[in-house]
């Protein structure tokens, strides 16, 4: 209830801002108070434009934290993997332009092409299905960052390359840029995402609390390939094309 009241609250206020800009646009155009006051209502109108571009976030909960790394991700660490990817001729159907939301479940997509018919999860990790959660390793479900691409595979270009990442939901956005540094660059807010492992086998970290290898927050580069070889181990789940 205090969510829904929240966003009714921003569309009020961003609305309230909105149709003040306008009538002080009008102003500055068309009024003598314009020569006289410029400077003052130059001020006000760069205000209302900007809580009405940042209402949303201000109210979301989010912290700035968030909010900062969400644009550290899309201004830089997004380069990175991108270019990380096209160095190591990586592909994968998370990255492909025939998927597409799935409307069955929360965060399901599916293959416009048909070569996977079950929808997947874009990302390993804990699941809210139907308000049922599970590890996606323990009901075979294999996310579509590890599932082998068929001959259909068209990469999006490096201007729409994460748009399936990106969600209505910021939060559900920041926590797949979380996840996407920690499997390609073996870091996630400069932590080692043991966590990652962890959601999808707690073997793979208890394997590696054994050894030593969670220790500190140097990047881990055995992250990726862990994962993988163990969806890779589910029998009849993986298609080669």
């Amino acid at each position: 209830m205090c969510a829904d009241n929240c966003i009714g609250a921003n569309a009020v206020i961003k609305s309230i801002a909105l149709n003040l800009i306008e009538r002080v646009d009008y102003m500055l155009f068309n009024n003598f108070i314009y020569k006289k006051f410029k400077g003052e209502l130059k001020e006000t109108l760069d205000l209302l434009r900007f809580f009405s571009g940042n209402i949303i976030p201000l109210f979301s909960g989010l912290s700035m934290d968030d909010i900062n790394y969400k644009t550290h991700f899309e201004h830089n660490l997004s380069n990175k993997i991108y270019r990380l990817h096209l160095s190591e001729y990586f592909v994968c159907c998370a990255f492909c332009n025939h998927l597409s939301k799935a409307p069955c479940h929360e965060y399901c997509f599916s293959c416009g092409r048909q070569t996977y018919i079950e929808c997947s999860p874009l990302l390993p990790g804990i699941f809210s299905f139907l308000d049922t959660y599970f590890y996606t390793l323990e009901k075979g479900c294999i996310p579509w960052i590890f599932k082998t691409p068929c001959t259909f595979f068209e990469s999006l270009d490096i201007r729409n390359y994460f748009r399936n990442f990106v969600s209505v939901s910021t939060s559900v956005t920041i926590a797949n840029y979380e996840t996407l540094e920690g499997l390609f660059l073996g870091v996630s807010r400069e932590k080692k995402p043991c966590h990652i492992c962890a959601s999808v086998n707690i073997e793979i970290y208890k394997a590696c609390a054994r050894d030593g290898k969670n220790a500190g927050n140097t990047p881990c580069g055995e992250i990726i390939n862990k994962i993988a070889d163990k969806y890779n181990a589910i029998p009849g789940m993986i298609i080669y094309a």
